[in-house]
């Protein structure tokens, strides 16, 4: 019987933009320090970020800038990509409704029911870890 290849979880590293990485790399000492007080609080992850910085690795924060600017109709809310015939963006006073017909106000309160019901089925863990605990801590402190 033969046996079955492992799964691999990362098949390939992905490389920065050359450029993006000399970006990084060429940032100055001030800005390097400044960079890390905003993006930790955490004295022991400071020297961390200062490092990866200085070498030129790639972290959330840089891509988040890489990023930057926001669509303004994102930012806004007022983007939907909820079907694959988006997204669809509402311009006033000449697009007020997407393709489904929702206006600017449905389509804002289903990116926040959205956002709230990721958030909260992300976190729901938390919950049971707290109701487990009032209801039965010995059995909690058992497992």
């Amino acid at each position: 019987m033969t046996e079955e290849p492992k799964p691999q979880l990362i098949r390939e590293r992905l490389d920065v933009c050359e450029l993006d990485k000399a970006r990084i790399v060429l940032l100055n000492p001030a800005l390097i320090e400044q960079k890390k007080n905003e993006r930790t609080i955490d004295e022991n992850a400071k020297p961390v970020l200062e490092m990866m910085m200085r070498e030129g690795v790639e972290t959330v924060w840089d891509r988040y800038e890489m990023q930057q600017p926001s669509c303004k109709y994102c930012l806004a809310g007022i983007s939907c990509a909820r079907c694959a015939m988006g997204p669809c963006r509402i311009i006033p006073p000449t697009r007020i409704r997407g393709v489904c017909g929702a206006d600017a106000d449905l389509i804002v309160s289903r990116n926040l029911l959205d956002t709230i019901a990721t958030g909260s089925a992300a976190h729901s863990d938390h919950g049971r870890d707290i109701t487990a605990t009032v209801t039965d801590p010995k059995e909690v402190r058992s497992s």
